[in-house]
């Protein structure tokens, strides 16, 4: 039996307390059962679901692999942009905040070259068009309106490494386990 897996990288705890405010905002735009909010201490940013059965040697190879291909990353400058919704069209589920910034190409290639390594293991790898974000909340309503802009300035933030976790779903939502890290470890 395998584990639920993602990879991914976190944010600092500056950028997690400016987005529970812009939540705050959010917040007074729906009934309080409409959207279920991220808590800020798990907000990420999410380069590739894995699956929720993926076994120990696919894993394995995630882990060998992950190590090399961060080791010719030096870190990535992004910064926070604007509130968006998945999908762009119909119904929106997924509220989000854009990352943007001068890392966010480099970021977009790792996840490239993730999803190369993940598809040689015959996990699937999602195909649509992949922007960084940072999910603020998911959609629980039929007919729910897209949110309203809440006034931000953007923060500036450092990405020093990519993550591989464990997440254990239970009712009262998931939690995430650290399974690896991957340092970018190459020199400026």
């Amino acid at each position: 039996m395998g584990i639920r897996a993602f990879l991914a990288f976190d944010i600092p705890a500056s950028v997690a307390q400016y987005l529970q405010k812009i939540v705050v905002q959010l917040q007074r735009q729906y009934p309080r059962s409409a959207v279920g909010w991220v808590h800020p201490g798990q907000m990420h940013c999410t380069l590739h679901f894995l699956g929720n059965d993926v076994a120990e040697n696919a894993i394995s190879v995630i882990r060998t692999e992950g190590r090399r291909l961060c080791t010719e990353l030096a870190p990535l400058e992004l910064e926070t942009g604007s509130i968006g919704t998945f999908p762009a069209q119909g119904e929106p589920k997924i509220i989000y905040l854009g990352c943007t910034g001068s890392g966010a190409r480099q970021l977009g290639d790792l996840r490239q070259r993730f999803g190369a390594i993940i598809a040689g293991l015959n996990i699937p790898v999602d195909q649509r068009p992949w922007h960084p974000h940072l999910t603020l909340g998911r959609i629980r309503t039929d007919h729910a309106p897209r949110p309203q802009p809440a006034p931000s300035t953007p923060q500036s933030f450092t990405i020093t490494e990519a993550i591989l976790y464990r997440s254990t779903l239970t009712p009262t939502g998931p939690i995430y386990a650290r399974l690896e890290s991957f340092p970018f470890s190459r020199s400026q």
